[in-house]
């Protein structure tokens, strides 16, 4: 049987995103960088900060290698 519940891991980086959206990813900010083409370097850049800018990145190349559940959950 599979485990679908998060790891401690998971669990860590979906607090961290969470923190991250309540704190100044609210609506209209996403309205303002789909206005201005659907890219934010500044949104990048934060991101990246909390360590999430190789998560889809090989590991061979220094990324993290991506798990379904914590992408899609």
């Amino acid at each position: 049987m599979m485990d679908f519940n998060f790891s401690d891991e998971q669990e860590q980086l979906r607090d961290a995103v969470r923190k991250w959206v309540d704190k100044g990813y609210d609506f209209e900010r996403r309205k303002q960088i789909v206005a201005e083409g659907g890219f934010s370097r500044a949104a990048f850049n934060e991101l990246a900060e909390l360590g999430l800018g190789g998560l889809y990145i090989p590991e061979e190349l220094g990324g993290e290698r991506p798990r379904s559940s914590s992408v899609f959950r």
